[in-house]
């Protein structure tokens, strides 16, 4: 079904909240990233984790969009969730590597 301008199918609240989710793991992550080593343990793994939760939203919203057969909308929050979320994870894990195992090596 594709969404017109009359479409008053529900958003799914899983989806909406793993996307807005995803934007603040990404916010986090870029701003861990200035702060460098002010913020040392938080602004390290927590974007990994935020963006871990926020793909989980994401994924388990478009299962449930799925599951519903066009009873809910939002397919491309769960997307974008997926996406965002997937971003700030590996900015984060790579700032976490970067930072913690890298200057044990």
């Amino acid at each position: 079904m594709t969404p017109t301008a009359a479409d008053r199918r529900p958003y799914s609240r899983v989806a909406m909240q793993g996307f807005l989710l995803s934007l603040a793991a990404l916010g986090w992550s870029l701003a861990a990233a200035f702060a460098g080593e002010s913020w040392p343990l938080a602004s390290l793994a927590g974007p990994a984790v935020l963006g871990l939760v926020s793909l989980y939203l994401g994924s388990h919203g478009l299962h449930a969009i799925e599951a519903s057969r066009d009873q809910l909308s939002g397919e491309g929050a769960g997307v974008f969730a997926v996406m965002i979320g997937m971003l700030a994870f590996v900015t984060g894990a790579v700032a976490t590597f970067a930072a913690a195992v890298w200057p044990v090596l």
